[in-house]
């Protein structure tokens, strides 16, 4: 989705900005660091002069520093950052400004509210500070919070849609993390200036908090800010939260039909969300896979049923000429049945093909004799191979077989017509019938037209034809092979395919005794 102005314009910011704080953390750690050791070693006393000093040459060295981040490269990696469009979630910020401003205009009337209630019985001056006044001011902002919780932020309306519940959870977790890392910083820091005073100083701070002490506080609070840095961007807890936050945009990308998404985490086989990443990458190279056969698949029917429709259309057409002789007439009837039958068959293997998928097919597997089958098959197309004066051959061993007997009848009239069609005049078919171990194997060869290599990984798929240039010619959905894998496998058997350009094909059938 294209990015409006205005976000482009806050990432930019963002990134401008999360730059100039990163060099000022920089620059100003690096110059009080300097200032304190060269102060030291000359012994020299720490005057607000020399504070005020310190503050001036880490204001230039940011300055200095930050140009120099952006002509330089090596500056940049070594200060860990980069001038490039940041991301961010708009409805997210928004969300936590939301409400901290709305924390604020609760807080501010009842203190407000108070203070008017403190006024009017006369003890307003002395009230301020005392315990009862802030009790009874915490106890009203709540109270407000509430009321606004209760009946005005589901009607706050946010983007294209209301603010939900979760989104209020979200934002009012994140507003406490925040507060509580920057009020956790600075009490820290103090403690730490503190401590460093008293080093340097040989003395506690005094009350009206010198400059100097200050500066500490400064000092203390950028370093705090290094630290925090360096473990939000090395910590194996937040990479985890990093990668679990990509794995939440990839499934929310997966759900609105983007399946090209991967995630990119180089994760060892042991580590804990290692699966869950294989996972949600395989997930969705398996969407993508399915959505591609989807439109492949409505590419391939609308192809085939546009087919005989247009020349049902055509020649229907050509009928209204009163001019045309009974022989014509009757000609192009013909062809319309042709193709009309041609239709009916497709939808049949259609709707038996996606039967088979759904496991909807009546299964009766009983014993028979797979041979007498496979004799009576082969002597039911004697006029189409004798047409073509193709010599066949038929080795079949006596072989009983626990399966569906009309089920498997399909298996082997494609396979024998299929030989039949792509082999030529005078050529030859073999059909072989024995067994291997536990298994019955059936193989039928031909001496026809073969198939290459690349057309062999794709032969089982629907509507694949590995002879393009004959489709016309042959009359074929491409959905026989597919029905018969399917038909194959219900069985718990296995179907294979040899064959080379030019020197025929094997189709290797096993199935299970």
């Amino acid at each position: 989705m294209k990015k409006s102005k205005a976000v482009r314009f806050a990432e930019g910011a963002v990134s401008e900005l999360s730059a100039l704080i990163i060099c000022f953390a920089a620059a100003f750690t690096a110059v009080i660091t300097v200032g304190f050791i060269a102060v030291l070693l000359s012994g020299r006393e720490i005057t607000d002069g020399v504070v005020v000093t310190f503050y001036v040459l880490a204001f230039a060295a940011w300055i200095l520093l930050f140009l120099l981040a952006k002509k330089s490269q090596r500056v940049r990696s070594l200060l860990g950052v980069e001038f490039v469009l940041k991301t961010i979630n708009m409805r997210k910020i928004a969300l936590i400004f939301m409400i901290i401003a709305i924390l604020l205009v609760c807080f501010a009337i009842a203190h407000g509210l108070t203070s008017i209630g403190y006024a009017i019985t006369g003890s307003m001056p002395e009230a301020q500070t005392s315990r009862e006044f802030w009790s009874f001011n915490l106890l009203l902002w709540t109270f407000l919070l509430f009321l606004v919780k209760k009946f005005l932020w589901a009607r706050l309306p946010f983007g294209n849609r209301f603010i939900s519940r979760g989104e209020i959870v979200q934002g009012v977790a994140m507003t406490v993390v925040i507060t509580a890392v920057i009020l956790g910083g600075l009490v820290v820091a103090y403690f730490l200036a503190f401590v460093l005073y008293a080093i340097f100083m040989g003395q506690s701070v005094p009350e009206e908090g010198p400059p100097f002490f200050h500066l500490l506080w400064n000092y203390s609070g950028v370093l705090i800010f290094f630290l925090l840095r360096w473990y939000l961007k090395h910590s194996d807890f937040t990479r985890n939260i990093r990668l679990l936050s990509d794995v939440m945009n990839t499934l929310e990308s997966i759900a609105k039909g983007d399946f090209s998404v991967r995630l990119n985490h180089s994760l060892k086989e042991n580590e804990p969300f290692a699966k869950l990443v294989k996972g949600v990458n395989e997930m969705a190279l398996n969407l993508e896979q399915t959505e591609n056969m989807r439109q492949e698949f409505i590419s391939n029917v609308s192809h085939e049923i546009q087919s005989p429709l247009a020349s049902i259309k055509g020649f229907t057409y050509i009928l209204h000429n009163d001019e045309l002789t009974p022989e014509e007439r009757k000609y192009f009837l013909s062809i319309i049945e042709t193709e009309t039958m041609r239709l009916s068959r497709l939808s049949e293997n259609l709707l038996k093909l996606a039967a088979l998928e759904a496991d909807s097919v009546k299964f009766e597997p009983k014993p028979y004799r797979l041979d007498k089958q496979l004799r009576a098959l082969i002597l039911s197309c004697e006029p189409q191979w004798s047409e073509k004066k193709i010599k066949l051959d038929a080795f079949l061993d006596s072989v009983t077989v626990t399966a569906d007997e009309d089920m498997m009848s399909q298996v082997w009239v494609n396979l024998i017509h299929n030989s039949i069609k792509f082999t030529p005049e005078g050529g030859g078919i073999q059909v072989d019938l024995h067994r291997n171990g536990n298994t019955v194997e059936c193989k039928i060869s031909d001496t026809g037209i073969g198939i290459d290599k690349d057309a062999q990984k794709h032969i089982f798929e629907r509507f694949y034809k590995a002879d393009k240039s004959r489709e016309r010619a042959k009359k074929g959905s491409g959905l026989g092979l597919a029905i018969v894998k399917k038909i194959v496998e219900t069985h718990g058997g296995k179907i294979t395919v040899q064959s080379e350009p030019g020197a025929g094909t094997v189709f290797t059938v096993a199935l299970p005794m």
